[in-house]
């Protein structure tokens, strides 16, 4: 099935062309005001992306946003995915608790054989803490996470410069960060895109043991909580 997903503004005046060409349409947005304007314009899904997530981020928590979404949509006929932060199943199984249908990934699928991502930039996945994957506009001006470093440090110091906005900031900086990404420095090329829920990544793995590890994960999640509400 091909899919048009759009992540920096609504998708909505290519619908009816992309619907004729048998293309699914869908929407990843940050705040409810959004999420509203694409269920009225009639898009196929829409992904929920809270700010726990990888890359260009908004400002509000996967659990709010997720849950505002939902509510927003039972009124319509269409389906709400989670993204922002998921890495585990017991995450998979809190994102339906709050409404959606399913989950969108990002950051576990970098630790996988089958990733392009660098070996370095998979080392630093497997080394990162949750607290690690900070947010910052320093990269191309707009709010971005990633796992920090001295490009991010370097723009933080005591006497930089504020980041200019998109797209300025990566005139300003994108070719030193192409450089650093082609000689591998490793310290400086990236950032390393990775939500929050980096910690979770302990191990590079085949992608399909990564499905299969999330299934167990989510269920040995469910089983416990029916034992709870069973001993409850």
């Amino acid at each position: 099935m091909p899919i048009f997903a759009s992540g920096l503004g609504s998708p909505a005046f290519v619908l009816n062309e992309m619907h004729d060409a048998g293309v699914k349409v869908w929407g990843l947005i940050g705040l409810a005001r959004q999420a509203a304007r694409e269920l009225e314009a009639g898009l196929d899904l829409i992904i929920a992306q809270g700010q726990d997530s990888a890359g260009h981020t908004g400002r509000m928590g996967t659990f709010s946003l997720v849950r505002e979404v939902t509510a927003l949509a039972e009124a319509h006929d269409t389906p709400i995915v989670a993204a922002g932060g998921i890495t585990t199943g017991a995450h998979i199984v809190a994102a339906l608790a709050l409404g959606a249908v399913g989950v969108w990934t990002g950051t576990i699928w970098q630790a996988t054989h089958e990733s392009e991502t660098k070996q370095w930039a998979k080392q630093k996945l497997l080394q990162a803490q949750n607290q690690d994957a900070w947010v910052s506009t320093a990269m191309d001006g707009k709010r971005n996470r990633g796992i920090r470093n001295k490009y991010y440090e370097a723009w933080e110091a005591e006497g930089s410069p504020e980041p200019l906005p998109m797209p300025l900031q990566d005139i300003v900086g994108g070719k030193l960060l192409q450089a650093a990404e082609d000689w591998d420095l490793e310290d400086w090329a990236g950032p390393v895109a990775a939500g929050q829920g980096v910690g979770f990544v302990k191990e590079i793995k085949p992608a399909r043991q990564v499905v299969f590890d999330l299934m167990e994960e989510a269920y040995d999640t469910l089983e416990r909580m029916g034992h709870a509400a069973a001993g409850a």
